[in-house]
């Protein structure tokens, strides 16, 4: 998340930009495109994260495989999927004028999206190499 807030300009855009102060039009929606980024991200993260906080048993701490046990609890998975569906509506509110005013959010390229998930998704691996 920090290489994004600080080095994210350079990554996903041709000019970079200051991070506190923006004097042009073109340096706000880049630092909001930025900042949709990185919510993205840090949200996705949080999502795949609550999947490898499942097992909480002092016996399985060690099990790799945290999709063994993953019809046991449908409350779960009711949450997960509101918290998923409110996520993809606040980011692709971002296209619209009143929803990017109401939100806070930009439109994201499909380079960008996946950038989003495939960070999110690195939780998963990294819950592997701890374990």
């Amino acid at each position: 998340m920090i290489f994004l807030m600080y080095f994210g300009g350079l990554v996903f855009f041709d000019k970079s930009f200051n991070l506190v102060v923006q004097t042009t039009q073109e340096e706000k929606d880049n630092r909001k495109i930025l900042d949709t980024v990185c919510f993205h991200t840090f949200i996705l993260m949080n999502l795949f994260n609550s999947l490898n906080c499942r097992m909480i048993d002092t016996k399985e701490v060690t099990e790799m495989n945290i999709f063994k046990t993953i019809l046991n609890n449908p409350t779960y998975w009711a949450v997960f999927a509101i918290e998923m569906t409110i996520q993809y509506f606040m980011v692709s509110l971002g296209d619209t004028g009143l929803g990017s005013k109401f939100m806070g959010t930009a439109k994201l390229s499909e380079g960008m999206s996946a950038t989003c998930w495939t960070l999110g998704a690195l939780s998963l691996v990294v819950n592997m190499a701890i374990k």
